[in-house]
């Protein structure tokens, strides 16, 4: 890197620390190492032996820090999610769980995105931001979703592989933790930390309705033997199905692609909103007609204003193709989990952990199956639509020890985990099929229910074969040491160190890539880190940690972390941190011989191709919060955020590189395969800056009354900046309660959910009230009176949104319980969004709202 304040030997490049100066650190380091001893020489230490259960992560452990050490929570913004919460948050999945918290948005889910091929996992996104946003299970890696392009950035791991009645509880840290954590880890960590044991049966039925399609089932098993602390071993396997029938588009009123009056211009003149993918009349016959006699109009087709871009009528009847493609995908979900634990003598135990996921997601696909010859108006689709099938499998098995050496308390693991992704496409034509040849002009103005044997014939002929159109695979293979002890004392209490040594290999490969032979693509990582707590007054406690690694394909990274925690009264804590954190780039942006065709639309093709010039992003974070909890029943955290990133990914859009002469002389070729059709070139760089700054807030309220205890809690988070760039030296753009088109994402300026329960012996009741503020957006579908477009000239506001959630549950006996939940209970209509990532303009955004409308879930939970 250019303008480090420390020279690293030439044969290192250091990253993350720059202007703070690695120098700095280095004195720090070893004021750390040299304190301990020094302290030491002056006051007898006296170590207490802890207890056996103060283990590493998923025991006492608290995310964010390395050190086995209770009141570590206090000085860090750490959500935590126990099991009661989340029986009483009446969620079905992780993924539901993790992404209905407010500070969670913009994350990637089942719904709309894939109609464009963006989606096919489900992810957190910690204040809006996905790739920064780390996720971990028991404290450790799981591979990335394996569909990755050199074009897309793509680091999240997909929520759902982890079963959730195997969840004990869920961490989310809200502040940058490189320092501890190493890539990804800008935004935060989620860590899924699971059941340590689960004695007995359980046994779990659920039946899911909607107002409309949609409708699912799950079921779910768990088996458990032994207990740890009384036979020594504990056995535990959990398994749960999961099954939901799809939505279209045109199943949901609000959500049907229809052609409509939107409003008047300036000058009182109206203007229409005319979904893509719009084609005319075509009923009974297959043969589209520009009917132009409103009476003539088929069920499902609109007489309409027509865009002046075609060589149509004015107004005629038509309809959208996207109506029937799915606004939720149909989903089936198969998990497995298994977990072994023994403990050999009273300081070292073994454990285990089995992971398998099998997940399919059906979604409707455009197969475009009209003439080649665009002057022969006839539409084949409805004979063989098509659908592209998703296919996911993870795997992942951890081996490990834990235990105490000489007051040292640590955990040794070695994680091995796959993420196997493809796509079966079925349904649709082969190429070349010109109905105008193949069909009779009579034969094209039949109706298809009078066709004889020899014309569905010819045409089923035309009926492509299922086809794969991508696999790709992602390996991981981490082993860590952790340990921590208490390392010295002085005259205001213990001085605590943590250490971790790490190895990680991971592997990418795209088993469809015409140049297969270059595959996998590999890139390994190893280092070590360190953690200091040390009181430095009464009640004043400082926290630092530093990390540094090397990548085998872009050498040295270090980055630091340094915070304090302030006692300001009995069990009220200021604290306050400030780091640097990093991400690195994936092996598909940065792999050179990562190049293959990702679309061809039209007559244009586009290919992708990998940048080893790629360098990592990296980040300043800063935090100042207050946590209170003057009384047992009631606590408030306050806590202000901020983080700055540079070298952001990101690519040139193809419409950026044909208007720019010096990037259309690089990333594109007008004939590039001698048959006239022109190729894009897209190639990922370090483009920009990204700024984000808010307040998360929590406080929460208890106490008894004469049924048992009604709980209330209001969590929530205000967004003060949020801007981006997406070319260098462009001056940031803000999607602060404005949607950008070209991150195509919107930051809601406040987020919240307020919540009460009453918790009696034999039953419970929860409320939930889900809010987020609304929006401006840029409307690019609107059309004149004339068929015209008019451009991104009106701005749209998408209003705020709230829903009411409502779940109970009523305890039979201590083993026999039934659960209902309802989400949406209002039936409140999300609002109308023109603008998103999805093909074209789709009235609707999965990732901001819910669109099943009300939902009602029965449960049946017996226990042996």
């Amino acid at each position: 890197m250019k303008n480090m304040a420390y020279q690293a030997p030439s044969t290192t490049r250091w990253l993350g620390l720059d202007c703070l100066g690695c120098g700095l650190w280095v004195r720090w380091l070893a004021a750390v190492l040299l304190w301990p001893v020094c302290a030491q020489a002056q006051h007898e230490v006296m170590v207490i032996e802890q207890a056996l259960e103060h283990r590493q992560f998923g025991r006492v452990e608290i995310t964010g820090s390395s050190v086995i050490n209770p009141r570590s929570r206090e000085a860090l913004p750490v959500r935590v999610i126990d099991r009661k919460e989340i029986e009483r948050m009446g969620v079905e999945s992780v993924p539901e769980l993790i992404q209905g918290l407010s500070s969670m948005h913009s994350y990637t889910e089942s719904g709309g995105t894939n109609i464009s091929g963006q989606g096919g996992y489900r992810s957190a996104a910690i204040h809006g931001y996905e790739a920064g946003t780390l996720v971990l299970i028991n404290g450790r890696r799981a591979p990335s979703f394996a569909k990755q392009r050199p074009q897309v950035d793509r680091t999240a791991v997909d929520l759902s592989m982890v079963p959730l009645r195997a969840i004990e509880r869920v961490e989310i840290l809200t502040d940058g933790a490189s320092s501890i954590y190493g890539s990804d880890a800008i935004a935060g960590v989620v860590n899924l930390i699971t059941l340590q044991q689960a004695p007995g049966i359980s046994l779990s039925a659920e039946k899911l309705t909607t107002q409309g399609a949609g409708d699912g089932y799950s079921a779910g098993i768990s088996l458990g033997k032994g207990k740890l602390d009384q036979d020594g071993y504990a056995l535990s396997m959990h398994l749960e199905m999961q099954q939901r029938d799809p939505v279209r588009m045109r199943d949901r009123a609000y959500t049907d692609l229809r052609p409509q009056l939107y409003g008047e211009d300036a000058q009182g003149n109206p203007v229409y909103f005319v979904p893509q993918n719009i084609i005319p009349n075509n009923a009974p016959a297959q043969l589209l007609s520009n009917s132009t006699n409103p009476a003539l109009c088929p069920a499902g087709f609109d007489y309409t204003v027509t865009r002046r871009n075609t060589s149509w009528p004015r107004h005629q009847c038509q309809t959208s193709q996207l109506r029937d493609t799915y606004l939720y995908p149909g989903y089936e979900n198969t998990n497995l989990w298994v977990a072994f634990e023994k403990r050999i003598d009273a300081t070292l135990a073994v454990f285990s952990e089995i992971g398998y996921q099998q997940q399919r997601s059906d979604y409707r696909r455009i197969v475009n199956g009209q003439a080649t010859n665009g002057n022969i108006l006839y539409d084949a689709e409805d004979f063989n639509p098509g659908f592209a099938n998703e296919r996911q499998n993870n795997h992942r098995a951890v081996i490990g020890v834990r235990g105490e050496w000489k007051n040292w308390y640590y955990t040794a693991s070695h994680t091995r985990a796959e993420n196997h992704f493809e796509t079966i496409n079925r349904g649709g034509f082969t190429l070349g099929s010109n109905w105008g040849t193949i069909l009779t002009a009579a034969e094209r103005q039949q109706d298809p229910s009078t066709y004889s044997d020899a014309t569905w014939t010819k045409i089923r002929a035309r009926f492509a074969e299922p086809s794969t159109a991508h696999e790709y695979r992602t390996r991981l293979q981490d082993t860590q040491l952790l340990a921590s002890r208490t390392v010295g004392e002085n005259q205001w209490g213990d001085i605590k160190l943590g250490t971790v040594f790490f190895n990680t290999q991971s592997q990418l490969t795209n088993e469809l890539a015409e140049n297969r032979e270059d595959y996998p693509f590999k890139r390994s990582n190893s280092g070590a880190g360190l953690e200091l707590q040390m009181p430095l007054y009464d009640r004043l406690e400082f926290v630092s940690s530093l990390r540094a690694e090397w990548y085998s394909d872009f050498g040295k990274v270090l980055t630091g972390k340094v915070g304090a925690k302030l006692e300001v009264a009995d069990n009220t804590h200021l604290r306050v941190s400030t780091g640097t954190g990093f991400r690195a780039p994936t092996l598909a942006q940065t792999s050179a011989s990562n190049y293959s065709r990702y679309n061809s639309a039209g007559l244009i093709d586009y290919y992708s191709l990998g940048n080893p010039d790629l360098e990592p992003e990296k980040s300043r974070q800063w935090s100042l919060g207050i946590l209170s909890q003057p009384t047992s029943q009631w606590s408030m955290s306050l806590d202000y955020w901020a983080m700055d990133v540079t070298n952001v990914f990101g690519t040139w859009t193809p419409d950026q590189i044909f208007s720019d002469p010096a990037l259309k002389a690089i990333y594109y070729t007008s004939n590039y395969n001698h048959t006239g059709r022109p190729r894009y070139t897209i190639k990922p760089f370090n483009q920009g800056i990204m700024t984000k700054s808010g307040i998360d807030y929590q406080i929460r309220y208890r106490w008894p009354v004469s049924l048992g205890r009604v709980w209330a809690g209001l969590e929530g988070t205000y967004n003060l900046k949020s801007k981006r760039s997406t070319y260098p030296g462009q001056t940031p753009v803000s999607n602060l309660g404005n949607y950008d088109t070209a991150t195509g994402s919107v930051t809601a300026r406040n987020i919240l959910r307020l919540t009460t329960s009453l918790e009696a012996r034999t039953f419970g009741v929860t409320a939930h009230v889900n809010y987020h503020s609304g929006n401006d957006e840029a409307i690019p579908a609107l059309i004149d009176s004339q068929g015209y477009f008019v451009g991104d000239k009106f701005t749209h506001r998408v209003p705020d949104h709230w829903t009411l959630d409502v779940s109970g549950v009523y305890r039979f006996t201590p083993t026999f319980s039934m659960r209902m939940h309802i989400a949406n209970l209002t039936n409140r209509t999300p609002p109308v969004r023109y603008n998103s990532p999805y093909l074209g303009s789709t009235l609707s955004d999965t990732r901001y709202d819910d669109y099943y409308g009300r939902t009602v879930r029965i449960a049946m939970d017996i226990k042996f």
